[in-house]
């Protein structure tokens, strides 16, 4: 598992990052597994996830989707922090396959 400075560093490196672009999915869960430590099985990967995106969200990240439509980009959840950790909790487990990761959730910066 991992150590408090390194996930502190991984906190930062979320929050830089959607401080400057949006952010899907996919950064979030690879930082959780590289945190977890190899052979971690997915529900800890999961549980480091909703760790990182709780204090993300702590820091101003805020949680959306992304619009199908063009004119309407990144639309932001009106949820309460345990509500969209709930929810981003729920899709994780709807969609486990990677390439479905774009449905989880998005990251900007409030």
């Amino acid at each position: 598992m991992e150590d408090a400075e390194e996930y502190a560093e991984e906190v930062e490196y979320l929050v830089d990052y959607a401080r400057m672009t949006l952010l899907n999915f996919h950064p979030v869960w690879d930082s959780a597994e590289g945190l977890a430590g190899d052979g971690a099985s997915v529900e800890v990967v999961m549980d480091v996830t909703l760790r990182l995106i709780s204090d993300m969200l702590d820091h101003g990240v805020i949680l959306g989707d992304m619009s199908s439509r063009p004119d309407e980009g990144f639309m932001p959840w009106d949820t309460a922090k345990d509500e969209s950790l709930r929810r981003v909790s729920e899709r994780m487990r709807r969609h486990p396959n990677r390439s479905d990761f774009l449905k989880v959730c998005w990251f900007s910066f409030s």
